[in-house]
């Protein structure tokens, strides 16, 4: 199966995530129809951050440069850094009631939908 070929546009990096459709990870994909990506999404993304919490070997979550359909984020305790460095967040995105415990960064991030921070709480500068 192999791991994604995503070309990171700043830092030369490989991605880690397992090949999904075209060479690509499910988070880098970029669906024509991203309603059709939202719910596989939603799961390898819960997954992902279940992994992060629990492997103190990782020491960020590390979504730059994803595609996000509609997600909900919606009570996330993200007890890491977190990077969407050059993200794109479509649809729907909901970080009420999320915490961030460390740094938040959403540098050149592309929010294409209604994004929701409705009582999200940052202990340092997003």
């Amino acid at each position: 199966m192999g791991t994604c070929l995503h070309k990171y546009k700043l830092i030369e990096k490989q991605c880690s995530h397992p090949v999904y459709k075209e060479n690509l990870c499910i988070f880098h994909y970029n669906y024509p129809n991203l309603e059709e990506k939202k719910d596989e999404f939603n799961r390898a993304i819960k997954s992902l951050i279940e992994k992060v919490e629990n492997d103190d070997t990782i020491n960020q979550y590390d979504f730059e440069e994803f595609t996000f359909p509609e997600i909900s984020f919606l009570n996330v305790t993200f007890i890491k850094p977190v990077y969407f460095t050059m993200s794109t967040l479509s649809g729907y995105v909901d970080f009420t009631n999320s915490k961030f415990l460390y740094i938040a960064v959403f540098n050149e991030c592309t929010f294409s939908g209604y994004t929701d921070f409705t009582n999200s709480k940052f202990t340092y500068t997003a």
